[in-house]
């Protein structure tokens, strides 16, 4: 009886991991990042087009996001936002960008859908250019 209850609970332990995945993997976060407020204006770059950053700029932390449920482009870049105002980044750098057909399943069914994952930089711009 007791292997029975143990291979129920290891099985609800994989299920339960397995609905919990994050949504992204953070590296070099800052120790006390001073938040921006949501009327700081975030500016995002595309490294394909400005490919040097400014030189006045301190670097906070590189962002991988990953595919879920829902990783629309929308949602992706609201995430991407939303995670450089806690940071305290008014700058996002994006690296790369790589569109992915994600399959999941509910539990009941598998579905797909078109993610867009990507990989940013994360900075602080002290004094902006040309606007």
């Amino acid at each position: 009886m007791k292997f029975v209850e143990s291979l129920f609970a290891i099985a609800a332990l994989l299920v339960f991991s397995a609905c919990s995945s994050t949504p992204h993997t953070l590296v070099g976060n800052p120790v006390n990042p001073k938040p921006l407020s949501k009327d700081d204006l975030v500016r995002i770059v595309d490294a394909t087009e400005i490919p040097v950053v400014p030189e006045n700029s301190t670097y906070l932390g590189t962002m991988q996001t990953e595919p879920s449920a829902d990783c629309s482009v929308e949602n992706t870049a609201e995430l991407l936002v939303e995670k450089a105002r806690s940071l305290g980044a008014n700058m996002v750098y994006i690296k790369n960008v790589k569109t992915i057909n994600f399959i999941y399943s509910n539990g009941m069914m598998t579905m797909s859908r078109i993610c867009k994952v990507a990989l940013v930089d994360y900075f602080n711009v002290e004094e902006w250019g040309a606007k």
